[in-house]
């Protein structure tokens, strides 16, 4: 794939669509596209970014709202802390 797709999966990744939509929106033929999620190469690794990049926004503004006293968030901070202590076992 060029670094032009590459990039756009990143970007559509960043926007919370799932791998088969963004495979649809790169117009990437469905077999190739099932491959390159499953096989982890540079397709895979740009979803990944994307991804990731969103969900450590997505922290951050928990966090933020939690340090500013939000119950709600403080809740959800204390299970994404939980979470990652279960991940690390």
């Amino acid at each position: 794939m060029s670094n032009e797709e590459l990039q756009a999966i990143e970007n559509w990744a960043g926007l919370a669509l799932s791998m088969d939509e963004v495979g649809i929106l790169v117009q990437a033929d469905e077999t190739k596209w099932k491959e390159a999620m499953t096989t982890r190469g540079e397709a895979w690794k740009a979803y990944q970014r994307g991804y990731l990049k969103l969900k450590a926004e997505a922290n951050k503004v928990v966090i933020d709202l939690a340090m500013q006293g939000s119950a709600p968030a403080q809740k959800e901070l204390l299970g994404m802390i939980a979470n990652i202590d279960n991940y690390n076992l």
